[in-house]
């Protein structure tokens, strides 16, 4: 066992140790929790904790370790004190949007006792539970339909706070609307510009017209206060009970379907190694991306042609503004990305391949051979220089062939 291994194994048996100890302390400091609130005591003394700092800070002899030690007797204090509010006040979690929204019926399946606390944006539920205001913060990570939500994955990059929970919460889509509202009695609807677009087929079918709010719980909040029976929500029924709405249409048909970073290749695996990979911003390339314009969900090209040119095969997000009604009014289109034309005359390039094939087959069959599995062909135009087919095929072991045209670059 290496010096490094013998210290990493004395700190884990001291990890051991003090996980338990903190267990015990944290009970001791519900007992004096209890005893506080049957005597009206407040939890915070600020007394009492510099006397702890300056009773304990003695025990450590080394004077430079004796600072760090300081703070960490802070930072259990601190913890002591969240625990016995929680335990005196209850759990406070926090979400984003207003009561309705997703975030709210998520926090109440998970926290059903819980205070929950509204706010306005992911970045200040996410920073109540670094501040301490909150315990919790209950934020959406993934949409099955349109991928990670892109403000919180930044934080979770860049933040202090874990996950240690997740839930998977159906989203049903509703028709809502008020008492006496109809099918035939709604012109217009209101939700979240996902939730049109997802039920555009149901809603171009009645003729509505759509209107795009920042969230589906404000849009029927806001049905609710005018009180129209031609303006019906996109919603849950969860929604809708709670700002005396009714359903009109349950399940009303939508898109599903689920992020992938995958492409599809119409010529099968030819030349798909040249092409390269696609997939999500890692941890040691995310400033690079940050720093020009991509966000940390934003799918990039990984290698070869995909990297090299990503960026003219990038498109543009459509960029949006909130009114002060929580309407949302498209500033900006999304725009496609550019395509990338080959030289490549992809019939030649198949032909060549199914020649490469027949060749190494043909050479099997003499003696020798035991090494001879693969072959490799360039054709370009001899006036431009442009390439018109570059092929490398591979016979495998269980006599099928895969295409290792990249070998033509990486091994020349």
């Amino acid at each position: 066992m290496t010096k490094l291994e013998q210290a990493r194994k004395k700190i884990n048996e001291i990890d051991e140790k003090m996980a338990k100890l903190f267990e015990e302390r944290m009970e001791a400091s519900k007992e004096v929790a209890l005893y506080k609130k049957e005597n009206a005591l407040p939890i915070v003394d600020k007394m009492r904790e510099k006397e702890l700092i300056l009773k304990n800070s003695k025990y450590v002899e080394d004077v430079v370790i004796g600072e760090y030690y300081v703070n960490f007797l802070q930072s259990v204090m601190d913890l002591s004190k969240k625990y016995q509010f929680r335990l005196l006040e209850g759990q406070k979690v926090g979400y984003c949007g207003v009561e309705g929204a997703f975030g709210h019926i998520a926090a109440k399946k998970m926290f059903n006792n819980a205070t929950l606390l509204s706010f306005k944006n992911f970045e200040e539920t996410y920073h109540a539970v670094e501040n301490g205001s909150c315990d919790v913060a209950i934020l959406p990570i993934e949409n099955s339909y349109a991928g990670d939500v892109g403000t919180v994955m930044d934080l979770i990059f860049s933040g202090s706070l874990f996950i240690n929970q997740i839930l998977d919460l159906d989203v049903v889509h509703h028709l809502i609307g008020t008492v006496d509202a109809s099918i035939d009695t709604i012109k217009t609807v209101y939700s979240h510009p996902q939730a049109l677009s997802q039920c555009s087929d149901y809603l171009k079918s009645h003729h509505f017209k759509e209107v795009e709010y920042a969230n589906t719980a404000l849009a029927a909040k806001e049905i609710a206060k005018l009180n129209d029976n031609t303006i019906a929500s996109i919603a849950s029924v969860d929604t809708a009970e709670l700002y005396g709405l009714k359903v009109i249409e349950s399940n009303i048909p939508g898109v599903t379907g689920e992020i992938t970073w995958e492409r599809t290749y119409p010529y099968g695996d030819t030349l798909k190694n040249i092409f390269g990979k696609v997939g999500p911003i890692t941890k040691e390339n995310k400033d690079y991306y940050l720093n020009e314009g991509y966000e940390l969900t934003d799918t990039v090209g990984l290698s070869y042609l995909e990297k090299e040119y990503e960026e003219y095969l990038k498109g543009e997000k459509a960029k949006y503004k909130v009114e002060s009604d929580y309407k949302l009014v498209k500033i900006e289109d999304e725009k496609k990305g550019n395509d990338l034309v080959l030289s490549i005359d992809i019939d030649l390039q198949m032909k060549v391949d199914e020649i490469l094939r027949d060749k190494i087959t043909l050479g099997k069959k003499y003696g020798n051979t035991e090494y001879f599995k693969d072959s490799y062909a360039i054709i370009s135009n001899p006036l431009s220089g442009a390439i018109l087919a570059i092929s490398g095929q591979r016979l495998n072991d269980d006599n099928a062939f895969s295409d290792i045209s990249l070998n033509t670059i990486n091994k020349s």
